[in-house]
């Protein structure tokens, strides 16, 4: 009778015993299975539709920006295509049906040049010991214009911006990604430069992977650099030229240092410490946000226009801004002859072109990545519009020349676009 009194206590506590063991069991499958379908429905989401700003168009099939030449939606095109409409003999559509998901890249990097913002080490003056702003993105724009930095010219240019801060904005000392952005603007004179804030990580690798190198501010305590003097600067900007996936380290030019080429950051260190601040010294900041200058090389020279397209030079037009590409060549009354307008995609697309607002007929050659001739559409008349004319597979170039251009010049399949 004992025995089986004492067999019966002995499976009520292993039975009480087992209960919250298969509740937490059961509430970690549960947990897994959520975490499962959390990343998968974040997976869908991230490719799916985003927002359609002016000038971007996010195609249902990829996270890239897929062409620089549009505006607004065109709704006479059915709903399962993302396509949008410009005016005048501009770039209309870039669909999700013609643009195929760009491979993720494990590695990137760019020559760019480095110099420290105390190009001779003299850190005592407070130009130089103040001047990573400066010297970041004059590293960057020697790098869009194809160009070399001696440590006398890193000086001297260091020095003028440093004056042509205090100038315009009446700092030098420490300059919000916005200050900055405008600096590079009007310092440099130069349009092709964009500033985008609240980025990750993510949005820095994606900007590498479509050719650009940006400069980001951050706080150089969290940096962790070694060579800093401790803490490091609190208001920090450093320039990225390239990342390695597989290592998770960005690829920078640290100005705050000698030692700072090619200084890598891990992802994570870079994540962390991704911080925008006030033009000032020192001034307080009310909340994090994060921020970056983005630096895209113009792939026809600024300062010559002049390309070649099979065995005749002429001069080209670039239209850059947005502005600039909306409006295209529509209202003019002529081109010159032996001119025309170059237009250029971020990234190879089937971008479409229609006539509306044109007074006059046009070639329209269509130039892929390495720069030869894919396609031509001959004697293209104002009263074709609205028909929209495309490329027969995705195109880096568009060039619009006067009607007869094609024909008298021998431009056929093949021929190549030389800058």
């Amino acid at each position: 009778m004992n025995n089986y009194l004492t067999s019966i206590i002995v499976g009520c506590i292993s039975t009480l015993f087992l209960i919250p063991v298969l509740f937490i069991l059961l509430e970690n499958e549960n947990r897994e299975y959520a975490y499962e379908k959390k990343n998968e429905n974040s997976t869908t989401s991230s490719s799916g539709h985003g927002n359609l700003e002016e000038g971007l168009d996010v195609s249902a099939s990829t996270n890239s920006i897929t062409s620089s030449f549009t505006s607004t939606i065109d709704n006479s095109t059915s709903t399962d295509v993302t396509t949008t409409t410009v005016s005048s003999s501009q770039v209309i559509s870039t669909s999700s049906e013609s643009v195929s998901t760009p491979a993720r890249k494990e590695k990137v990097y760019f020559e760019v040049p480095f110099t420290p913002q105390a190009p001779t080490a003299n850190w005592e003056d407070p130009r130089q010991q103040n001047a990573c702003e400066e010297a970041a993105v004059l590293m960057a724009m020697k790098w869009v214009r194809g160009e070399s930095l001696s440590t006398q010219e890193a000086l001297q240019e260091i020095i003028k911006m440093t004056e042509f801060a205090e100038d315009r904005y009446g700092a030098h000392r420490d300059l919000s990604a916005s200050t900055t952005h405008d600096l590079v603007k009007n310092y440099f004179d130069f349009d092709n430069v964009e500033l985008v804030y609240d980025i990750s990580v993510e949005d820095i690798i994606t900007e590498l992977e479509r050719g650009r190198v940006v400069s980001v501010p951050v706080d150089g305590t969290l940096l962790g650099n070694p060579h800093f003097v401790p803490p490091g600067p609190k208001e920090h900007m450093i320039t990225i030229h390239g990342f390695d996936r597989e290592a998770e380290e960005f690829i920078t030019h640290d100005p705050g240092t000698k030692r700072g080429n090619d200084f890598r950051y891990s992802f994570d260190t870079i994540e962390q410490s991704l911080r925008d601040y006030n033009t000032g010294y020192h001034e307080p900041i009310s909340e994090k946000r994060t921020a970056m200058i983005s630096f895209q090389k113009d792939t026809v020279s600024d300062s010559e226009n002049t390309v070649s397209i099979g065995d005749k030079k002429i001069q080209v037009e670039v239209a850059k801004t947005q502005k600039e590409k909306t409006k295209g060549l529509s209202g003019r009354k002529s081109l010159p002859e032996d001119q025309g307008m170059l237009f250029i995609n971020e990234e190879p697309a089937k971008s479409s072109i229609w006539m509306k607002d044109m007074n006059f007929a046009i070639d329209i050659i269509w130039i892929d990545e390495n720069q030869k001739v894919i396609g031509v559409e001959k004697e293209v008349s104002p009263d074709t519009y609205p028909t929209k004319f495309r490329p027969s597979e995705p195109v880096k170039y568009i060039l619009e020349v006067n009607a007869g251009f094609v024909d008298r010049n021998n431009i056929a399949e093949g021929s190549k676009l030389v800058r």
